[in-house]
């Protein structure tokens, strides 16, 4: 039984060596075979870890409590999540008493340099529980602007990427209050973006400016995105009896 044990492990030696050796005979057989293994091996491992990367929520980002609204098929306009600004301006200024946010990407001109731009409502951050790095943000041309006294001196804000004002601020501690020249309209840096946020959706690049909604070249589409609540199905329902009413010529109408 001994002497059977240890043919049988002699061998499986036998063929171990043979199997180390015969590869290093035909070398270039043994190179296609490894590059091959790496070619398909390599989507299999690459794809669940990117999957990760483009979903993981940015730090800070608290989603509890956000609904998204969506517009719904129209005769040949099908349903999308993209309101035109007039519709989200519409019922934003409906006194609600809901949050509703909206957002849209787009580019900016920096020193004749195209860089990145999210546009957001001034609510953007507050609303989705994100801090800035610096404040005070949009609040503050908010509040001036509901300042009767002076109207007309309101200079539009800009709240800054961590990296962009890294980058090309030479991370510039005293940057709240400077002015910034985008698109040849100067901008009151009003705050900066926690470090590694580049809007609540992932994948979307590196975003180097924040600016106001309103501020968007085209004031073509926007994401809206409320609380949800008690207030979400009185809000839905007075915009429907509004459509009615008006019998909304708009193919985008939310319904």
């Amino acid at each position: 039984m001994f002497k059977s044990r240890k043919i049988c492990l002699s061998n499986i030696w036998n063929d171990l060596i043979h199997a180390a050796r015969s590869p290093a005979k035909a070398r270039a057989f043994t190179f296609v075979c490894v590059v091959s293994l790496g070619i398909g091996m390599a989507p299999v491992i690459a794809i669940p870890y990117l999957s990760r990367i483009l979903t993981i929520q940015p730090p800070g980002l608290k989603t509890e409590g956000l609904v998204e609204i969506i517009t719904t098929r129209v005769g040949s306009r099908a349903a999308a999540d993209s309101w035109s600004y007039p519709d989200y301006a519409g019922l934003r200024g409906a006194n609600t008493g809901i949050a509703l946010v909206g957002w849209t990407y787009g580019q900016s001109e920096v020193q004749k340099d195209s860089v990145r731009a999210m546009f957001v409502s001034t609510n953007y951050f507050q609303t989705i529980g994100v801090t800035l790095f610096r404040e005070p943000g949009f609040s503050a041309t908010a509040e001036r602007k509901r300042d009767s006294a002076q109207p007309q001196v309101v200079e539009p804000a800009v709240i800054l990427g961590y990296r962009y004002w890294q980058n090309h601020s030479a991370s510039d501690p005293d940057i709240i209050g400077k002015t910034l020249t985008l698109d040849n309209i100067p901008h009151v840096v009003t705050g900066i973006a926690p470090a590694q946020f580049d809007g609540h959706v992932t994948g979307n690049g590196e975003v180097a400016v924040f600016l106001p909604l309103e501020r968007h070249p085209l004031h073509r589409n926007c994401r809206p995105r409320i609380r949800s609540g008690p207030a979400v199905r009185r809000a839905i329902e007075d915009r429907r009896r509004q459509d009615r009413e008006s019998g909304c010529p708009n193919p985008q109408c939310p319904r």
